[in-house]
C-alpha cells in the first residue's frame, strides 16, 4: 500500500499538508529518514517507568560533571570547557526519563542529593595560574601553547570570540 502525494490544482507540492492521518505522517517520515519517529512511543516507555532516586542520579552523574559552591548552593554543570547553571538540564533529563510519573517532590529530592555531593569553596573557581579560558581549550601564557579543558580546572566564563590557532 503505497502513499500517493501530488499535487492540488493551482497549489505547490506540499507532501506532509495533504497528509489526513497521524499513520500516514509517520510513514512519510519513516520513508525520508528511515528512522521511526514515533513520539508516543518513546513517551510509553517513560509513563510505564517509576522514579527512582538512586537510578535517577547514576543517569545524571554518568551525563554530567558538576560543582556546587558553598556560599551560592547553586548546581553548576560542566558543558564546552566552563561551569554553567545546570538545574533545569537536570530537570528536562529527569522528565524525559520519568515522564508524567514525575513528581517536584522527587526532582527536589534528586537536586538535593547533587547538591549535597559537590560541594565545593569559591576559592577552588578559576583558581588556574597562567591560563586564560578560551574559546578552543586553555591558553597557558608560559608556553602560549593551547591546553584541553579538564572538569577540575574550574572556570565559569570563557572568551568565546578569541581562539588561538598555533603558527
Amino acid at each position: 500500500m503505497g502513499l500517493k502525494i501530488g499535487l492540488k490544482a493551482g497549489k505547490r507540492a506540499n507532501p506532509i499538508r495533504d497528509l489526513t492521518t497521524k499513520e500516514q505522517v509517520l510513514q512519510v517520515y519513516r520513508n525520508f529518514s528511515g528512522v521511526c519517529c514515533d513520539y508516543e512511543y518513546k513517551k510509553g516507555i517513560a509513563d510505564n517507568r517509576e522514579p527512582d532516586v538512586s537510578e535517577a542520579l547514576d543517569y545524571i552523574n554518568k551525563k554530567f560533571v558538576f560543582k556546587v559552591p558553598t556560599d551560592t548552593e547553586e548546581i553548576l554543570g560542566y558543558i564546552d570547557g566552563c561551569y554553567k547553571p545546570f538545574k533545569c538540564e537536570i530537570k528536562h533529563n529527569l522528565e524525559e526519563l520519568y515522564g508524567d510519573n514525575l513528581k517536584r517532590y522527587f526532582v527536589d529530592e534528586v537536586l538535593a542529593h547533587i547538591q549535597r555531593a559537590n560541594y565545593i569553596d569559591r576559592s577552588e573557581i578559576n583558581k588556574f595560574t597562567n591560563k586564560i579560558p578560551i574559546k578552543n581549550g586553555l591558553f597557558n601564557l608560559l608556553t602560549r601553547e593551547i591546553e584541553p579543558f579538564d572538569p577540575e580546572q574550574i572556570s565559569l566564563a570563557i572568551v568565546r570570540k578569541s581562539s588561538f590557532k598555533p603558527s
